[in-house]
This record gives structure tokens, C-alpha cells and sequence, in this order.
């Protein structure tokens, strides 16, 4: 898609737990997207080949069950010992009431990659 005349480029597609559950988010450079229910068990074992062969359909599928979120309302991320787990504090963007995001992903390097995203990304200093 595009915003503003800038093509949105995909940066990160994960599986992360919240509550026992597999939820699908995926990064741009433009914003990030959060699955509104759980995910199947095959997209939880996503490579980026995988994504890399998904049809216009699938993609539209998939699409359908995110939420979209905006960088700018990102108040703060912290990463939880042994980088297994990321707290995402944000504010919503028609209410501004204040949300928060509990992840946890065992893979190593995860979690450290989308903080590194959300530090890119994000305009307030992060804590």
C-alpha cells in the first residue's frame, strides 16, 4: 500500500504468544499490524519463503484479520529478560486510551528484531 505517496516495503512477518495464543504480526516501514484472532498452526511456522509465495488471496485473507497500528502512538517498548519477551505500551489512535501488548516468542533473535524495528521506526525515545 502507500501513504502519503511512499510505498509501504514489508519488514517483519512473526508468529508471537499472547495468553497461550499464536498471533500474527507483521511490520512495515509505514506501520505494524496485529492479528485481531488467533493464528492456524501452519501460519505459525511461517519461513520467508513461505511469505514470499503467498497469493493475492492469501494476502487478502490475511490482511482482513489485522488491526493496524501506527508507530507514532507507540509509547514505550521494553524487552523482558533473556529477550523472550516484548511490552508494547501504545496509545489508541481514536480514543488515545493507553494499550498494552504482552509477547513472547522462544525463537531466538525475534524479539530483538522488532525492538529494532520499533526503535527505527518510532519518533518518541522509547524506555
Amino acid at each position: 500500500g502507500k501513504q502519503g505517496g511512499e510505498t509501504e516495503v514489508l519488514e517483519e512477518v512473526n508468529v508471537l504468544r499472547k495468553h497461550g495464543t499464536d498471533y500474527l504480526l507483521i511490520f512495515t516501514n509505514l506501520r505494524y499490524y496485529i492479528s485481531t484472532s488467533r493464528v492456524n498452526w501452519d501460519i505459525a511456522k511461517l519461513t520467508r519463503q513461505d511469505v514470499a509465495k503467498w497469493t493475492p488471496y492469501q494476502w487478502r485473507k490475511i490482511l482482513s484479520s489485522l488491526k493496524e497500528y501506527s508507530y507514532c502512538n507507540v509509547r514505550s517498548v521494553y524487552l523482558a529478560a533473556g529477550a523472550q519477551d516484548i511490552l508494547i505500551y501504545s496509545l489508541n489512535e481514536r480514543t488515545k486510551a493507553k494499550e498494552r501488548h504482552l509477547f513472547s516468542c522462544a525463537r531466538l533473535g525475534v524479539i530483538d528484531n522488532i525492538a529494532k524495528v520499533f526503535r527505527r521506526y518510532c519518533t518518541d525515545d522509547l524506555g
